[in-house]
């Protein structure tokens, strides 16, 4: 979730809900649409609101896993929790 959230922020800086859309559509095979984007958008403002606040735990978030991370930033660290967040939905997890 680390790496598509890192490669979703690299070809949308600065805009949050592009960055979404593009995470959403590579794991839900679609589109979401405008109420999911809206929840989306409400967990990544209150994550890096979190993370701005409390670097080292964003630092440590990101920490994990078996690759390192280049920057470890609170917008990557909220736009991974967003991509874990769609990873668990439900139609995700039943895609076939």
């Amino acid at each position: 979730s680390r790496h598509l959230a890192d490669k979703a922020l690299q070809k949308h800086p600065e805009k949050n809900e592009a960055a979404i859309q593009e995470i959403y559509l590579r794991l839900a095979s679609r589109k979401p649409d405008r109420k999911e984007i809206e929840i989306l958008s409400i967990v990544f403002n209150e994550q890096l609101s979190h993370f701005k606040a409390n670097p080292e735990e964003a630092k440590r978030f990101l920490s994990q896993g078996h690759t390192k991370t280049k920057s470890a930033t609170p917008e990557l660290a909220a736009m991974t929790t967003v991509a874990q967040a769609i990873l668990n939905l439900y139609e995700v997890n039943t895609k076939q």
